[in-house]
Order: structure tokens, then C-alpha cells, then sequence
């Protein structure tokens, strides 16, 4: 049976690695965010953890920049669940038990979101389902994003403490990603373009999006 001190210590040293090895850093990424991630990023409700999420990506459209969200905010629910499963004392804490199964729903639905995004990569069924699909994806970010919350409503139920305060730091950094990926999503059109303009043809590239 894992101690308290045994479980904080490996808590923080699975916090450390997933950081670490989920942000893989290209060499774009080394010399700073694209034009259109930075950006996009400065007009999100948390710019700073925008920026870091999609450091390493390279979007060329809005529909790019949406998946790479949901697909950053998937890895890191993926991630908080893993740490936290992983170092969690036995037997597992109640609270701590409904925290990790609303973790785990929120990544199967950030997975759902960001198969109905990928649809709209493809021209061909933007123009035909466009709508639906994105009326779909805003429903399943919007649910992860709820989940994440209840997960944080779950882990207030911990006793007060070094536990409680890890579970809820790496849940709220997760929820502002989730929420800027909300961002993203809500703003693109049906077929993953309109409502925003995008401008390519003069440096720096800038964007205006949706009031």
C-alpha cells in the first residue's frame, strides 16, 4: 500500500515526465509559436496556456487550429488521468475514483470531437454535413468540459491537503485548455472556414474572429 508521502512523490515526478514527453518540440516550435497559432492564441480566454498547447503545431487553416486544440487537450487528459491513476494510493479514494472516471469520459469525448473536426478537413463532407458535424463538436468539447468540472467538484471531497490541491492544479491547467479549444471550435463555420477572417498575404498574419 502506497503512503501519502509515497504517493505526492510520484505524483510529482509523473507530473514532471508527462509534461515533459506530451510537448514533443519540433524545430519550428524551438524558434516559437506560428504566426497563426500566436495569433489565434493572443484572442483565446488563456492565451498563455494556448500558446504552450500548440507550440509544436503547425495549423495552415482555422480547421487545423481546432483539431490541434481538441488533439493537445485530449493528450492532456489522457495524461492527468495516467499520473494520477498511477500514483494513487490503495485502495483508491472515493472521490479521487469519480474524479478519474470524469477524466477518462472527458477524453472520449475529446476524442469524439476530434473525429468530427477531421471530417471537416475534408472539402467534400464540410460542403455536405459541415453543419452537423461541427454542431456535433461543440456538444462533445462542451460535454469534456463539463466532465472536467465535475471531476474538480469530486476531488473537493479529498481531505484538505498536498493531494487535493495536486489533483485540482492539474485538472484546472486541463480545463483551460479544453476551454480554449471550446473557443476554437465555436468559432469556426460549417464547413470549417467562415466567421472568421484569416489573412495569409501580408506579414505578420493576423486573424479576426467572430464577436
Amino acid at each position: 500500500m502506497l503512503t501519502m508521502p509515497t504517493f505526492l512523490l510520484l505524483l510529482l515526478l509523473l507530473t514532471l515526465t508527462t509534461a515533459c514527453s506530451g510537448r514533443h518540440v519540433t524545430p519550428a516550435a524551438a524558434d516559437g509559436p506560428s504566426a497563426l497559432v500566436a495569433s489565434a492564441c493572443s484572442r483565446a480566454r488563456f492565451p498563455g496556456p494556448c500558446v504552450r498547447a500548440l507550440a509544436h503545431a503547425s495549423p495552415r487553416t482555422p480547421t487545423d487550429l481546432a483539431v490541434a486544440s481538441v488533439a493537445a487537450s485530449l493528450s492532456s487528459a489522457r495524461s492527468a488521468a495516467s499520473a494520477l491513476r498511477s500514483a494513487a494510493p490503495s485502495p483508491l479514494p472515493g472521490p479521487l475514483r469519480d474524479c478519474l472516471q470524469q477524466l477518462s469520459d472527458s477524453a472520449d469525448q475529446l476524442e469524439r470531437t476530434r473525429a468530427e473536426l477531421s471530417r471537416l478537413q475534408r472539402p467534400r463532407a464540410a460542403r455536405a454535413h459541415g453543419g452537423m458535424q461541427l454542431d456535433n463538436a461543440c456538444t462533445w468539447v462542451s460535454a469534456a468540459l463539463t466532465n472536467e468540472d465535475t471531476c474538480l467538484d469530486a476531488a473537493k471531497g479529498l481531505p484538505a491537503g498536498a493531494v487535493r490541491d495536486a489533483v485540482t492544479t492539474r485538472v484546472r491547467a486541463l480545463e483551460k485548455e479544453t476551454s480554449n479549444a471550446l473557443y476554437f471550435v465555436t468559432h469556426l463555420g460549417s464547413d470549417g472556414t467562415p466567421d472568421l477572417t484569416v489573412h495569409f498575404d501580408s506579414p505578420p498574419l493576423f486573424l479576426t474572429w467572430r464577436a
